[in-house]
């Protein structure tokens, strides 16, 4: 704070004033003027240790010192203001050149980074247009080093690229992945993703490119040799099995006690020698894309309550309930009946040899939509979170905490995936740590036409000779034309699919529905009275539905029938010979319904 004798500068020049007021020299300014003001003195006298008498001002003089100490004051703010200025712009300066020299050492170093990818690496911008392209990339495309964003641009689109060229919407697919073959005939697995900003704005598609053609060849060559000593292996191993059989079965003479266990070890020992073989047939046939799939039209129900079934003694060895569930009605797929043994099996087996003593499994079945979906659950030990992720990996083996049995190849799951996915269906699963697994896989609805027609196809290459193939079909209508019968006859339909294993004994028969409010029934006996008391149980239950449920309904069953090969040499023209007797009038109501 400024003092009041800082305004003097030369005292002698100041004359002393009568009545004025004194003040001490070291007080501040604003101090004295407060002072000033108050007593209404005319004149002030400093005192100042270096001089005798006070120095005197007039009350004009002191203004006139206080506007030059003002004066003085700006001066020094300006010229400490302009310092200031001048201090911040130089830093300014020297930190856009160094945020200027960040960037470039930055932008620098990711152009290295591409440039020195193992992979090619190609960026669009989001018009579609080439903003990098690395030297891999060039090579792999069998172009120059020098090659310009043209010339890689007709590249590409020649090698059907020009989908990714486009700028990409917001519902497109954000990443993907294809093989393509280049022009120097190198196979390539492309990977492409779509850069998007904070505003989820598509602003680029990123695409990198990999030489696949050696690990292919590399794979190949492996997956021949696990063919060719696989199959080597199973000659010598079925004389092995063939040979325990017979000694077992005494065809070389009486085996004694401690000799038969020995025995009885090898051939346990020889199954799974088989089973290993067999999984790496099917593995080698998965990947090279040749694995046989005969198709045909099955219950999925019935194959899960039989598999179930034949697990239940070893379940019950293991202290383990095990047990079959299926919500609702479930349609016959169309799909290879011992491949989805196989999964199952597969499944099911885990299950028991990860669950301990005391637990559940429980294998389930239900309809989703266009699927259907088969699930084996248990409460076992789980799989451990760190290791979900390789769970379908071949080769690999969860460590087994629980549960009997030997440890497996670590094939069972990657076959069951490959299985699935040439069914046109998924796998997969959920799991929690100390309490249990759920595996899921789902297959495709096929359509009941398409259906019907395939199992018709196969009736005469596996029906027995003997035996009689007729296909009933029922449609509900209403005798009123106002009259809304659907729901009551989708009731009546779910009922008759739902109890159809109890009436339908052959396992050739089949039950589905064919409409919205039909269903059709492919019946094989041994011969026409045995199809015509199917015929009359299905009759019953349907007039004991109608009368229980809908008696106030006007519901009118209308049913054809028609047999092979009384009415027709050919089983697929069944179901059309059936709808011609379902027209004809005096077949119009099921027997009992006529008034």
């Amino acid at each position: 704070m400024t003092r009041i004798a800082d305004l003097i500068e030369s005292p002698a020049e100041f004359l002393e004033e009568p009545g004025a007021l004194i003040v001490n020299g070291d007080m501040p300014i604003q101090q004295v003027v407060r002072a000033v003001i108050d007593t209404g003195a005319d004149a002030l006298g400093i005192a100042l240790p270096d001089y005798e008498k006070p120095v005197y001002l007039t009350r004009a003089r002191l203004l006139e010192l206080m506007l030059r100490e003002l004066d003085n004051i700006q001066k020094k703010v300006n010229e400490l203001q302009s310092q200031l200025e001048h201090q911040l712009a130089n830093q300014i300066e020297l930190m856009e050149v160094g945020a200027a020299c960040l960037l470039e050492a930055r932008k620098h170093k990711l152009e290295s980074a591409v440039h020195n990818l193992m992979d090619g690496m190609i960026l669009f911008n989001e018009k579609g247009q080439i903003e990098e392209c690395n030297q891999v990339a060039l090579r792999l495309l069998g172009l120059p080093t020098e090659a310009d964003s043209a010339a890689v641009t007709e590249t590409l689109a020649h090698l059907g690229f020009a989908e990714l060229m486009q700028p990409g919407e917001l519902a497109a697919p954000t990443q993907g992945e294809f093989q393509v073959k280049s022009g120097t005939q190198r196979l390539l697995r492309v990977r492409w993703t779509r850069i998007r900003d904070e505003w989820e704005h598509i602003i680029g598609t990123a695409v990198y490119l990999r030489d696949i053609t050696n690990e292919l060849i590399a794979e190949n060559t492996k997956n021949d040799f696990i063919t060719a000593i696989s199959h080597e292996l199973r000659t010598p191993l079925t004389s092995i099995q063939n040979a325990v059989s017979n000694i077992l079965a005494g065809v070389t003479g009486k085996v004694a006690g401690k000799t038969r266990e020995y025995l009885q070890s090898m051939q346990q020992d020889c199954r799974r020698f088989a089973d290993l073989i067999n999984d790496l047939l099917d593995i080698a046939k998965l990947e090279a894309g040749n694995m046989p799939i005969t198709c045909k039209v099955m219950d999925m129900d019935a194959l899960i309550r039989m598999t179930v079934k034949e697990f239940e003694q070893e379940a019950q060895k293991a202290g383990i309930r095990i047990s079959a569930q299926t919500q609702g009605t479930i349609t016959p797929v169309y799909a290879d009946i011992k491949r989805l043994r196989q999964v199952l099996v597969n499944l099911i087996r885990n299950a028991i040899q990860f669950t301990p003593s005391g637990g559940t499994i429980t294998v389930s079945l239900k309809t989703e939509g266009n699927d259907i979906i088969a699930c084996v659950q248990d409460t076992g030990v789980g799989i451990p979170p760190e290791i979900q992720k390789y769970i379908f990996t071949k080769f690999y083996q969860v460590a087994r905490q629980a549960g009997p049995g030997s440890k497996g190849s670590g094939l069972g799951l990657a076959i069951s995936k490959g299985i699935i996915q040439i069914h046109g269906g998924s796998i997969w699963f959920e799991s929690t740590p100390s309490k249990g697994s759920s595996f899921y896989f789902s297959l495709p609805k096929a359509d009941p036409q398409f259906v019907l027609t395939k199992h018709l196809e196969a009736i005469p290459k596996t029906k027995d000779s003997n035996r009689q193939t007729a296909v009933l079909i029922i449609r509900f209508e209403s005798a009123s034309p106002e009259g809304d019968i659907r729901d009551a006859a989708e009731k009546i339909i779910h009922d008759l699919l739902a109890q159809s294993r109890f009436y339908l004994t052959c396992s050739t028969d089949l039950a589905l529905q064919t409409g919205e409010s039909e269903i059709t029934f492919v019946i094989n006996e041994s011969n026409h009275q045995k199809i015509d008391n199917v015929r009359k149980r299905i009759e019953k239950m349907i007039q004991l539905s109608i009368k229980k449920n809908f008696s106030v309904l006007p519901i009118l069953p209308m049913m054809g029938m028609a047999e092979y090969p009384a009415d027709t040499k050919n089983p697929n023209q069944l179901p059309e010979i059936a709808r011609i007797k379902m027209s004809n009038r005096d077949m119009q109501t099921c027997p009992g319904n006529k008034k």
